[in-house]
Parts: C-alpha cells; sequence; structure tokens
C-alpha cells in the first residue's frame, strides 16, 4: 500500500503576536507608570507636604500608546512650578522611578501571557 503524507497546516501568526506584543507592552507602560506616581506621592525623602500642591502635581500626563513600533507615554509633576526644585533638591521623581522601572519588563512579559494569541 502507498503511504499517505499528513500534512499539516500551521498558521502563522506573526501580526496578532506583534499586537499582542504591543498591547502588552501599553499596559505594562501604563501600570509602571501609575505605580511610579504612587510610590512619588508617598515615598517624597526631604520634604513634607503642607498644601497638597506639589503631591497632587504628580500624575499621569499621557497614557501610553503605541506609535509605529514603539510604545510610550509620560508621567512627572504638571502645573506646580516649585516642583523642579524639589526635585532638583530631592530626586521625589527620579527616587520613584529607580524603584519601580525594573519592573517593567515583568509586567509587560505578565501582560504579554494573559492575553490569549487571538484576543
Amino acid at each position: 500500500m502507498a503511504s499517505i503524507l499528513r500534512l499539516r497546516l500551521v498558521s502563522y501568526n506573526g501580526p496578532r503576536l506583534t499586537q499582542r506584543a504591543q498591547a502588552a507592552s501599553i499596559a505594562g507602560l501604563n501600570e509602571t507608570m501609575d505605580a511610579c506616581v504612587g510610590e512619588a506621592k508617598i515615598n517624597h525623602r526631604g520634604w513634607r507636604n503642607r498644601t497638597g500642591r506639589a503631591e497632587g502635581s504628580i500624575k499621569v500626563l499621557r497614557r501610553a500608546s503605541g506609535f509605529g513600533s514603539k510604545a510610550g507615554g509620560s508621567w512627572g509633576s504638571w502645573d506646580c512650578p516649585y516642583f523642579i526644585y524639589l526635585e532638583r533638591r530631592y530626586g521625589t521623581l527620579r527616587g520613584a522611578a529607580d524603584v519601580v522601572y525594573p519592573t517593567l519588563g515583568r509586567r509587560v512579559l505578565t501582560n504579554f501571557q494573559r492575553m490569549a494569541v487571538g484576543g
């Protein structure tokens, strides 16, 4: 008897995986920026919150979004002119970034794994 050659079709999911990777990156960036804001508001060594203006000015300024093969967003202090003095003297935002940024890769990977290939 002649042997029957069985072929299995392999689906190429490149575009879906690329979309999934970018969506995971955006979600991971948003989570990381939110964590940075929280860290900066809680841990601002060297200065004490008196009026709430400096602390209240720390926020996500632009949620993460994709552009081309990249993704980005921004967070920091907005509408508080003296915050630049606080940052230069005490490094509140820099300190939060030092603590939280190392978790970005784990956050992106977690989101990538959580997303279904078809979703």
